[in-house]
């Protein structure tokens, strides 16, 4: 898997962060202007460290959102 830019993941992170309920794909690309395929990449890189989670099938919420700006 190619690395994932931090910015893009961190750009993520925020929008759910400061939308305040969990998000779909689509929404979060509409919200930060990154295509649906980088946002899914994204956000498996994401989940996969634990940084978001799904409450409901295909919606995303962070995890913590203290985390946002740490290095991914």
């Amino acid at each position: 898997m190619s690395k994932i830019p931090s910015l893009l993941c961190n750009q993520i992170l925020t929008t759910l962060k400061e939308a305040g309920k969990p998000l779909s794909v689509s929404q979060i690309s509409r919200l930060t202007s990154i295509s649906e395929k980088e946002v899914t990449v994204s956000i498996q890189h994401l989940m996969k460290q634990g940084r978001i989670s799904s409450p409901k099938s295909s919606y995303f919420t962070v995890t913590d959102p203290s985390a946002i700006g740490r290095r991914v």
